[in-house]
């Protein structure tokens, strides 16, 4: 048998209130968030006792992750060709998974699997964790298992950091194993991180509605804010800058002196 390495209006509300009004922004394409190429052939044996092999990486900011690729590989002679993996918060205690599959790969040398992720993920640190299950006790020709492609160590840490190393299950203790040992560098596994930035909320909370500062938030510039703009009828959407807040005279968008919500009820019956 082989070894395995295994994101408000600023001001307070007096005459009325305004349900919250939330607009995402459209998300932008795909792109690569962290990736950890493969190289050669070399690669993590996963005859062990599933799951006992992960990767992990840290993202800085929170990001829509669609998918997540593995490179894996089988032998030529196998029968088992199911690699199960999971996206995880934690490799120990209590774990939140958000996504998991069965991906499975051809016989007989390396192929690229995709994970379905379709989550919004914050700051922190992942786990992506494989195995083969009912591999391990099965009879196999040492050194030519089904396994977790090695990357070559050149990471893309557009949106964060890749872990170097991987992580391996003893059957008790999961530990990190990075660097040169006996001659061999133990880089991360193979994988790529697919997705794109979190858009923030735009928030419209309750407004004052014969003070200044209303809808001091929106910004022409930014999606979704004229859509607000457009649904509170507002002819245009303007940002109110430190002064104009603090002055005495009452500032609305456009340079309107009232409020154009006080018309929107008047026109549904309600008086001033």
């Amino acid at each position: 048998m082989s070894s395995y390495k295994s994101f408000l209006v600023g001001t307070s509300f007096s005459l009325m209130l305004i349900g919250a009004a939330v607009f995402s922004q459209q998300a932008r394409a795909d792109a690569v968030l962290l990736d950890a190429p493969g190289a050669g052939s070399s690669f993590y044996g996963m005859y062990c006792p599933s799951p006992c092999i992960a990767a992990s990486f840290t993202l800085t900011a929170s990001y829509n992750v669609s998918t997540i690729e593995v490179v894996l590989r089988t032998p030529i002679t196998t029968n088992f060709t199911t690699f199960d993996f999971s996206l995880q918060n934690s490799l120990t205690g209590d774990i939140t998974t958000f996504a998991s599959a069965a991906l499975r790969a051809p016989l007989g040398g390396a192929s690229t699997a995709v994970m379905n992720v379709n989550k919004t993920l914050l700051a922190g640190t992942y786990y992506l964790v494989g195995g083969v299950p009912g591999y391990f006790g099965t009879p196999v020709t040492p050194g030519d298992v089904d396994g977790w492609l090695l990357s070559d160590g050149l990471y893309n840490n557009a949106a964060g950091a890749v872990t170097d190393g991987v992580w391996s299950f003893n059957g008790s203790t999961w530990s990190l194993i990075s660097g040169v040992h006996n001659g061999t560098s133990n880089y991360a596994p193979a994988f790529t991180v697919h997705g794109s930035p979190a858009a923030p909320a735009i928030v419209l909370q309750p407004f004052n509605a014969s003070g200044p500062g209303a809808f001091s938030n929106l910004d022409p510039g930014q999606a979704g804010h004229q859509q607000i703009a457009d649904h509170f009828q507002l002819s245009e959407v303007t940002t109110l800058d430190l002064a104009s807040i603090t002055a005495p005279a009452t500032l609305w968008p456009s340079g309107l002196t009232h409020c154009p919500m006080r018309r929107t009820e008047r026109r549904r019956g309600y008086v001033d």
